[in-house]
């Protein structure tokens, strides 16, 4: 098994339209920082899916002040494309889907952990059933994780370096891949995503303190060739 890098590719947010997620099959939902953002450089209240509306859901929001993360136009560490930055407090929710994203399913999410410690990108909101969470473990583990109704880790340490995270939930076929390296195979389980919160988990005990520049959502079959061609 290799050894990821930060390796956020000059390419990423330029794209070639042939390979835009919204000429994929099955694209679930896609966010993008340099779009959907109401207040550029300012609090995050409001990130909209840039394919308008899936199972009835078009944004994830916030409306507390104090748990808004911040938006940033032109990052260095990104290529000076734009992010949303996450302090550990902040975080932004779905409503629930009408119906669950069920596997198999993709996600890409383009971002990083802050303090290489517990920190979770994206999971559902609220208790119960039908989580799809990507997560770093820590500090105790310290390593990469993907859960959905189990939890399987990469055992790769993890750093506070950009990343891209491809994470495919496909039952005992559930894999992760860091920067197109392949750290994880096992079983996650089989539960599917109900809604989404973006930083934090289902209790509000895993803030982000990193930050995260792009999350594509793909229903239906793995799509990581599609990713991959997109990035």
């Amino acid at each position: 098994m290799g050894t990821p890098t930060s390796s956020i590719p000059t390419r990423w947010a330029v794209g070639i339209i042939d390979n835009y997620p919204l000429y994929m099959t099955n694209l679930a939902f896609w966010l993008r920082a340099d779009q959907g953002i109401p207040i550029i450089n300012g609090a995050v209240s409001q990130w909209d899916f840039i394919n308008g509306d899936f199972r009835g859901v078009s944004n994830a929001v916030q409306a507390a002040g104090g748990s808004q993360p911040n938006h940033i136009e032109f990052d260095s560490a990104y290529n000076f494309q734009s992010t949303i930055d996450f302090d550990g407090g902040d975080f932004l929710d779905s409503a629930v889907f009408s119906s669950v994203l069920a596997q198999p399913s993709t996600y890409l999410i383009i971002g990083n952990i802050g303090v290489d410690a517990n920190e979770v990108f994206i999971d559902k909101v609220g208790a119960g059933a039908n989580r799809n969470q990507i997560t770093s473990r820590g500090p105790a583990s310290s390593d990469w994780a993907m859960f959905s109704g189990a939890t399987i880790d990469s055992a790769l340490n993890n750093n506070t370096n950009p990343h891209i995270i491809q994470s495919i939930f496909n039952g005992a076929n559930s894999k992760m891949f860091l920067d197109d390296v392949s750290i994880i195979t096992a079983n996650a389980g089989v539960q599917g995503l109900a809604s989404l919160r973006i930083g934090d988990n289902i209790v509000l005990s895993g803030g982000l303190t990193g930050k995260v520049a792009e999350i594509v959502a793909i229903n239906g079959k793995p799509w990581r060739i599609k990713i991959e061609n997109h990035i």
